[in-house]
């Protein structure tokens, strides 16, 4: 019995190592810009569905629909009225780029076009991911102040929930090519911050974590060093334990820094070695105050 116990352990071992194995994938994806979109814009924007088109090409998406009918009551006249919102969801998730991606910018009627060509390591996605929400915040701490466009001058903060208990990180992402630890706080000494489940936290705020030693608590203004900035704000959590990688710190009072592309080695490597770790980018837009 031992040994069949053990035979049984094993196989599973194997199946589950074989369901987190990536595999090498490109696509490329044609993105026509707004009027009021740069071109920093555009191209992002272009990336990031040329990512979802070589996962959705790998591995395929989930299409969902739900339908809903709603019947009113006005004057003694009923209606009714069927509203239906459908869908879709790719089965995989992009770990790493592999060189850099291509872009081939041309302009159609005023309008901003990119092409992209990325190429990549992706994972298919087998079970259900541990839904979690993340909102930026801009000069406020409730959800109606959510967005992704940014003056200079302006307060950054983060809203954040988990239905398990987890761990997090915080990074952000310049157009310098440096990584910021942002979450824990420089004057931390833990390797990752402690969420529990069902609790709405709003990060970078004082008043909002008045459970924190007064003076740890790391507040942002955003800066803008050209007319028009982009970064990237990536939230990291982990069911389990996360350990953020080696960073440098100027003094106690800035956050930890290391270059983008380590980073990037960094993530792509402990989501490589877990399946449960997830990452959630959100890019902002930061533009030159005209105050």
């Amino acid at each position: 019995m031992r040994i069949l116990t053990l035979a049984a352990t094993l196989l599973l071992s194997v199946v589950t190592a074989l369901s987190q194995k990536t595999k090498t994938a490109e696509a490329t994806y044609i993105y026509y810009g707004q009027e009021n979109e740069t071109i920093a814009q555009v191209k992002q924007k272009a990336l990031e569905r040329a990512r979802l088109q070589a996962i959705e090409d790998a591995f395929g998406s989930v299409v969902m629909q739900s339908n809903s009918t709603v019947i009113t009551n006005e004057n003694g006249k009923t209606d009714s009225k069927f509203y239906s919102v459908g869908g879709s969801e790719v089965k995989g998730e992009w770990i790493e780029t592999i060189g850099q991606p291509k872009f081939e910018i041309e302009y159609k009627d005023h309008i901003i076009v990119a092409k992209c060509t990325v190429r990549g390591k992706i994972r298919e996605i087998t079970e259900a991911r541990t839904p979690l929400e993340v909102r930026i915040l801009r000069n406020g701490t409730e959800l109606r102040d959510e967005t992704d466009d940014f003056r200079e001058g302006d307060d950054m903060f983060l809203y954040f929930k988990t239905p398990v208990e987890g761990s997090l990180l915080v990074f952000m992402l310049d157009g310098e090519d440096n990584a910021y630890c942002l979450l824990p706080y420089a004057r931390c000494a833990e390797p990752a911050r402690k969420v529990y489940k069902d609790i709405p936290y709003v990060f970078f705020s004082s008043e909002m974590e008045a459970d924190i030693q007064p003076g740890l608590v790391d507040e942002y203004t955003l800066t803008c060093n050209g007319a028009v900035e982009q970064n990237e704000i990536v939230t990291v959590f982990a069911p389990g334990n996360l350990v953020r990688p080696n960073m440098t710190f100027a003094d106690e009072s800035v956050p930890g820094m290391l270059p983008a592309a380590e980073f990037r080695k960094w993530l792509a490597d402990v989501k490589k070695h877990d399946n449960k770790i997830q990452s959630i980018s959100n890019i902002i837009t930061i533009k030159k105050s005209q105050r």
